[in-house]
C-alpha cells in the first residue's frame, strides 16, 4: 500500500456518518466532535482511507469487512397495514435503554436487544425492517467512515452546512465549470472566486501542480480554506499567484500608469471595480484621491500618526477655522505640518532638546519588508499577465461580474474559453450583451442546469423528496481576435 493511501498525522480528513460530513485535522491526543460524541482518532493514524470505525468510549475501533456487511437480512411480512405504530410494541423502556448505556453496552448490542424486544419487527416487510434498523443505528451506534478530502466531498459538505458562503455552488455546476474551461495540467489559469477556495482547489487538483494559477481576491488576503483541506504538497502552491481586486488598475500598461507604486494606483478600472463590491468593505482603506496629486499628504499623515500629537495648525482648525477644500491648499498645509514634524524630530535628536518635545518612533523594518514583498509580488503578477497570455478565465463570485470580467478579459489569448458563474441570470445577461457588442468572442451561451437526484435501491428507485431548486447559471464562450 502506498504511503499516500494511509492516514497521516497533520492531514485533513472527512468523517462521514450517513449524510453528515465533517472536516478535521488528525493529530494525536486531539479530541474531535461528531454527533454529540467526543473521541480521539489516534488509532486511525497509519490505517488506510475509506475504512469504517466505531466509537468505544473516547477511542475508535476499526470495523472489519465481515462486521460491516449487512447481516440483518431477515424474513419479513408481506404487508404493513396490520401494524399499529404505538409504544406498546417495544418492551424496552427508556429507563432500560439508559441502564444498558450506563453499563457500557455497545451500540450494536443495544440495537440487537431493541429488535428482539419488538413484537412487530418480524411482521414488517424487509424494506421496513431495513429502515427501522437504520434509524436505530443512527441513534445508538456511532459508526463513521474516514475519507480522503476531494472535490465531490468538499462541495457536498459546504453545500449542506452553509450554501450561501459557497454561493450555492453545486457539484454538477462545478463539474460543468471545469469541463467548459477545459482545465488540464500545464495551462495558465486566471480566476476570481468567493466560495472559500473550493473552485480554486478543484482547479489545482486537475492541474496536478503544473502550470500557473493567478487568483484575483477581494479581501486583504486570499481566502483558501478549502485549498488547505486538499492536503496538497508544497509544489502545488508554488504555481499559485495572488493579486488583489482593488489593484487591478495597476495591471494597465506601464506607460499609462502615472506612478509605479501600486498603493497609489487610482485608475478608472479600480473605481469601477469598487462600485461593484456591494458586500465587501472598501478596499481603499479610507485613502483619498488627493494622495495621488500630492504625495506629501500621505507622508505627512504617517508622520503625524508616528509623533502622536496634534500640531498647532490642526488645533487652530479644530477651534473653528474653516477648512479649504482646495487640493492645493490642503497639500500646502500638509507640507507645513510635515516641516513642523521634521523640525520637532531634529530638535529631539539634538543635544539641546527640551523635555516637553515628543519623541519620533522609528520605522518598523519588518513592516517595511512586508510592504516591499507585496510590491514585488504585484509587479511579478503584472509582468506575468503582460508577458504570458492566459489560457482560460474562470469567475464565480458574489459581486457584479461585468466590471471585473471586462478588466480581465483582455489578458486572455485568442481561441481560449471563459466561464462565468452566477446564482442569478441578470448579471450574466449584461456580460452577454457586452461580449456581443465587442465582437471578441464566439459561441456565447447562457445556460442553466436542472438536476433531479434519485434514490437508487432495489425496487425502491424514486426521486429524492428534498433537493435544491437551481444550480445557478453559466456564461461560456471562446475568445477570438478581431484584428485584421
Amino acid at each position: 500500500m502506498a504511503s499516500t493511501d494511509v492516514i497521516k498525522q497533520g492531514q485533513n480528513v472527512i468523517l462521514k456518518k450517513g449524510k453528515s460530513l465533517r472536516l478535521y485535522q488528525v493529530w494525536r491526543k486531539r479530541r474531535v466532535h461528531l454527533d454529540k460524541k467526543h473521541f480521539f482518532l489516534d488509532e486511525a493514524i497509519g490505517k488506510p482511507y475509506g475504512t469504517t470505525w466505531d466509537v468505544h468510549g473516547q477511542n475508535v475501533c476499526l470495523v472489519t469487512p465481515d462486521e460491516e456487511r449487512d447481516e440483518d437480512v431477515r424474513e419479513g411480512g408481506t404487508d404493513n397495514r396490520g401494524i399499529n405504530d404505538d409504544t406498546r410494541s417495544q418492551k424496552l423502556s427508556d429507563e432500560d435503554i439508559k441502564a444498558l448505556k450506563s453499563k457500557g453496552q455497545h451500540g450494536a448490542a443495544i440495537v440487537e436487544q431493541l429488535v428482539e424486544n419488538s413484537t412487530s419487527f418480524k411482521e414488517k416487510t424487509v424494506y421496513s425492517q431495513a429502515k427501522y434498523l437504520k434509524k436505530k443505528r443512527d441513534k445508538h451506534l456511532m459508526r463513521f467512515q474516514i475519507l480522503r478530502p476531494n472535490t465531490i466531498l468538499l462541495c457536498e459538505m459546504y453545500l449542506m452546512r452553509a450554501p450561501s458562503k459557497n454561493i450555492h455552488l453545486r457539484i454538477d455546476t462545478l463539474a460543468q465549470i471545469l469541463t467548459a474551461a477545459n482545465i488540464q495540467s500545464g495551462i495558465n489559469v486566471m480566476m476570481m472566486e468567493t466560495c472559500q477556495g473550493l473552485l480554486l482547489g478543484a482547479i489545482m487538483e486537475r492541474m496536478a501542480g503544473k502550470g500557473t494559477v493567478v487568483q484575483i481576491h477581494s479581501e486583504s488576503a486570499p481566502v483558501r480554506l478549502a485549498v488547505e483541506a486538499y492536503n496538497f504538497p508544497s509544489s502545488y502552491k508554488d504555481t499559485l499567484h495572488a493579486f488583489p481586486l482593488d489593484q487591478l488598475g495597476f495591471l494597465e500598461p506601464k506607460e499609462s500608469v502615472e506612478s509605479n507604486n501600486p498603493e497609489q494606483s487610482t485608475s478608472e478600472v479600480s473605481d469601477r471595480l469598487q462600485a461593484c463590491k456591494t458586500e465587501e468593505p472598501q478596499a481603499t482603506n479610507g485613502k483619498s484621491v488627493e494622495s495621488k496629486d500630492c504625495p506629501q499628504c500621505s507622508e505627512s499623515d504617517a508622520k503625524e500618526r508616528s509623533v502622536g500629537h496634534r500640531t498647532q495648525k490642526e488645533e487652530e482648525r479644530s477651534n473653528g477655522e474653516e477648512e479649504n477644500d482646495s487640493n492645493v491648499e490642503d497639500c500646502d498645509a500638509a507640507a507645513d505640518d510635515a516641516g513642523m514634524v521634521a523640525m520637532e524630530a531634529d530638535c529631539q535628536s539634538g543635544e539641546g532638546g527640551t523635555q516637553g518635545q515628543k519623541r519620533k518612533f522609528q520605522v518598523n523594518p519588518e513592516k517595511e519588508a512586508r510592504k516591499q514583498r507585496r510590491r514585488e509580488s504585484l509587479c511579478r503578477v503584472r509582468d506575468l499577465l503582460h508577458n504570458t497570455k492566459m489560457d482560460v478565465l474562470v469567475m464565480a463570485c458574489r459581486f457584479q461580474p461585468l466590471p471585473i470580467f471586462t478588466a480581465l478579459f483582455k489578458f486572455l489569448a485568442p481561441s481560449r474559453p471563459f466561464v462565468v458563474y452566477c446564482h442569478y441570470i441578470e448579471p450574466l445577461m449584461e456580460c452577454n450583451e457586452w461580449l456581443r457588442n465587442c465582437n471578441n468572442a464566439v459561441n456565447i451561451r447562457v445556460t442553466e442546469t436542472w438536476l433531479r437526484e434519485y434514490q437508487v435501491l432495489p425496487e425502491r428507485t424514486h426521486p429524492n423528496v428534498n433537493m435544491s431548486g437551481t444550480g445557478g447559471y453559466l456564461l461560456t464562450g471562446t475568445t477570438v481576435s478581431n484584428e485584421t
